[in-house]
């Protein structure tokens, strides 16, 4: 059985990694995002929170970019109205293996 937590998870400290690549001076980033029971299983997540520099950001060019990174993994961010909150997910470029980091660097370099 495929476990969608730790498959957004995962995904989700892949792009804290880019961050941390594409923003040196806000590493490390750590992503929250908040899913919706019956949709995050479909890779739509309600809402996404950026940590840097000791704030939790809604916006900004960190923001921006998490947003096209998410969309670039495939998910949507979409907010349902009256469906429960079930997930809060977060990611840091912490849980990556060095490899992992170094890749998630040269990508945040593309981009």
């Amino acid at each position: 059985m495929r476990d969608i937590q730790t498959e957004v998870e995962r995904d989700l400290s892949l792009i804290a990694g880019n961050l941390d690549s594409a923003f040196p001076d806000c590493a490390p980033v750590m992503i929250i995002a908040v899913g919706q029971q019956g949709f995050i299983e479909h890779r739509v997540i309600a809402n996404v929170m950026v940590d840097y520099l000791g704030n939790v950001t809604f916006r900004g060019p960190v923001n921006d970019k998490a947003h096209l990174f998410l969309h670039l993994f495939g998910y949507r961010v979409e907010w349902h109205r009256g469906a429960p909150m079930t997930y809060t997910l977060c990611g840091s470029a912490k849980s990556l293996s060095a490899h992992e980091r170094m890749s998630a660097r040269e990508r945040g370099d593309l981009l």
